[in-house]
């Protein structure tokens, strides 16, 4: 029930903080240059961070706890300083979670050898069996291998890649809507 705070007033400026936790941080707070790294997956109910937080998922997942629709600003980093925040705007579902994780590297399944995104993006919703919501995921250019041109987001699930209708790539933002409990997504 208590508060975990990273940094204070007197922080240096590229301080990073591991997290690793196999219990529910209740509220998770930051000061100005107290950067977050996961050493574990980890499950938090409530947050408060600077605006000049960024977190480093590190292959981890970070699972964020939806009792009522919001919008959730996730400030991802790459682990390398380049900004891949998620925003994800949950319109309906709650009393679960939404838990996000990305990958620096090809999606497994992606058959593309040539040109393709060097990043994937994993969703679930735990607890909420019918969400309801729009992500924005953003990429780093150098996750682009080869200079794609003309990507297309897709959604992998049930071994086979399908388009995600309505989705968008403007700049290097991937956006788009979704009512999936469960879903893993890259562009294409």
């Amino acid at each position: 029930g208590g508060t975990f705070q990273f940094g204070n007033a007197l922080t240096p400026t590229g301080t990073v903080f591991n997290i690793s936790s196999d219990v529910v941080l209740n509220k998770v707070i930051s000061f100005p240059n107290a950067d977050l790294k996961l050493i574990n997956d980890v499950t938090i109910v409530q947050w408060i961070l600077d605006s000049n937080t960024s977190i480093d998922l590190n292959g981890k997942a970070i699972k964020l706890a939806a009792t009522a629709p919001n919008t959730y600003n996730i400030p991802l980093d790459n682990g390398a300083g380049a900004l891949i925040p998620v925003t994800i705007n949950l319109t309906s579902g709650l009393n679960g979670f939404i838990e996000v994780k990305t990958f620096g590297s090809k999606h497994p399944s992606n058959q593309n050898s040539a040109r393709f995104l060097n990043r994937y993006w994993s969703i679930t919703t735990p607890g909420i069996s019918s969400p309801s919501y729009t992500v924005d995921a953003v990429f780093a250019p150098i996750d682009l291998f080869n200079n794609p041109t003309h990507l297309v987001p897709a959604s992998y699930q049930s071994a086979s890649w399908t388009k995600i209708d309505g989705a968008n790539i403007s700049g290097n933002t991937i956006t788009f809507s979704s009512t999936s409990t469960s879903l893993e997504f890259t562009a294409l």
